[in-house]
C-alpha cells in the first residue's frame, strides 16, 4: 500500500465518518433500550474508530480492502459486574440480531497468549436498524458494528493488555518466567469473576441479612426504569426499616409481589422515571426516587400510607415521602 493509496483511503474513510457516527448513535441507543429491559446494571461505551487508527490497522493487517475487512470501525462495549449478566446479554443479542458473527475470545486464545477476553459480535448495521431502511444511502449497506461484552474485570484486562502486547521479532515463545506471569494474569481475571459471583450468592443467602435479598430483587426492577447509579448503603439502611412494614409471608413472597406490582403499574412507573430523570430542580426531593427501594415505597403507599408515614417520620424527612406520594398520586396528611 503506497502513499497515494493511503491518501485515497484516508479521504474515503473521512467521507464516511458522518455515516458511521449516525450508525453508532442508533446502535448505541438500540442496545441501551434492549439491555435495560433485562433489569441489570450495565454501562455502554461506543466510538467510531478515528482515521489514524483505521489507517494503522489497515497497514498492520495488510488489508486489501480495509473498508470491508476491518469490522470494528464502529465499536460498542457493554460492561457489567457479574458474569451471569454477560450470559443474559449474550443470549439477548443472539436473539435480537439474527445475522451476526459471534466469538468468545477466551476460547480463541492459547493459555500463554495475551488478548481480549469477553464475547464479541460482528453485526451488520443496515440489517439491524429499521431507521436505516428509510434512508436512501448505499453507504449504510455493508457497515458493520463490533459489539463487545465484558465484565468489569475483563474490561480492565482489555485496557491493560494493550500495554503488554509487545511481541519479539523472532518467532520464539516468551521465556518460562514471562509465560508464567501471563498464565497468572489471565487466570486472575477468571478467578475474580468467579469469586464475585460466589460472594454475591453467599451474601444473598444469609438468613440474618434479608435486606440484601430485598435489594437484589428491587434492583432488577429499578434498572428497567433507570440507568442512574444509587447509594447501596443508603438502600440497605432504608430497607432495614421498611422491611418492618412487611409481613413474614410478604418477605418470603417478595419477588412475586414486586413483580406483580411492577407488571400492573409498569407504564405509570416508566412515566414517572422518564419525567424526572433529567429534572435538576430540587434534587434533594428526588433522593428516594432514584434508589431501588422507590419501587417498594410506591407499593407501601398503596398498601397502607398511614402506617408507612408513622414509620417514615422516625428515620427520614417527611418531605421526601411527601414528594414520593405526590408523584404516585397519593395525598399524605400534614406532618
Amino acid at each position: 500500500m503506497n502513499i497515494d493509496d493511503l491518501s485515497e483511503l484516508r479521504e474515503t474513510y473521512l467521507s464516511r465518518k458522518d455515516v458511521y457516527e449516525k450508525c453508532r448513535e442508533l446502535m448505541h441507543k438500540k442496545l441501551e433500550l434492549i439491555v435495560q429491559n433485562l433489569g441489570i446494571q450495565y454501562f455502554v461505551r461506543s466510538r467510531v474508530k478515528d482515521v489514524e487508527s483505521f489507517i494503522k490497522k489497515s497497514i498492520r493487517k495488510r488489508s486489501l480492502n480495509p473498508l470491508v475487512e476491518i469490522t470494528d470501525q464502529i465499536g460498542i462495549r457493554i460492561i457489567t459486574t457479574y458474569q451471569h449478566d454477560i450470559d443474559e446479554i449474550d443470549n439477548l443479542i443472539i436473539r435480537e440480531f439474527n445475522n451476526h458473527n459471534r466469538e468468545n475470545k477466551l476460547h480463541s486464545l492459547r493459555p500463554n497468549e495475551l488478548g481480549y477476553l469477553g464475547i464479541h459480535f460482528e453485526v451488520p448495521v443496515y440489517e439491524s436498524l429499521q431507521e436505516l431502511g428509510k434512508l436512501e444511502n448505499d453507504l449504510y449497506n455493508g457497515v458493520t458494528c463490533e459489539i463487545q461484552l465484558h465484565t468489569q474485570a475483563q474490561n480492565l484486562w482489555a485496557d491493560i493488555s494493550h500495554q503488554l502486547s509487545y511481541k519479539p521479532k523472532t518467532a520464539n515463545d516468551p521465556n518460562i518466567k514471562v509465560q508464567r506471569s501471563i498464565y497468572r494474569l489471565i487466570s486472575l481475571i477468571e478467578i475474580f469473576d468467579s469469586e464475585v459471583n460466589i460472594a454475591k450468592t453467599a451474601i444473598l443467602n444469609q438468613s440474618d441479612f434479608p435486606e440484601a435479598k430485598l435489594l437484589d430483587c428491587l434492583e432488577k426492577y429499578f434498572y428497567e426504569f433507570s440507568t442512574k447509579s444509587f447509594d447501596r448503603e443508603f438502600s440497605i439502611e432504608n430497607l432495614a426499616v421498611l422491611k418492618s412494614l412487611l409481613e413474614i409471608e410478604e418477605i418470603k413472597d417478595f419477588r412475586r409481589l414486586m413483580g406483580d406490582f411492577v407488571e400492573i403499574n409498569r407504564q405509570k412507573i416508566k412515566i414517572i422515571f422518564d419525567k424526572y430523570s433529567q429534572d435538576n430542580r430540587d434534587l434533594y426531593k428526588l433522593l428516594m426516587l432514584f434508589q431501588p427501594e422507590s419501587i417498594l415505597i410506591f407499593w407501601l403507599l398503596k398498601k397502607d400510607k398511614f402506617r408507612l408515614l408513622d414509620k417514615w417520620q422516625d428515620f427520614l424527612p417527611y418531605e421526601l415521602l411527601e414528594f414520593m406520594a405526590t408523584i404516585w398520586g397519593e395525598q399524605l396528611p400534614s406532618s
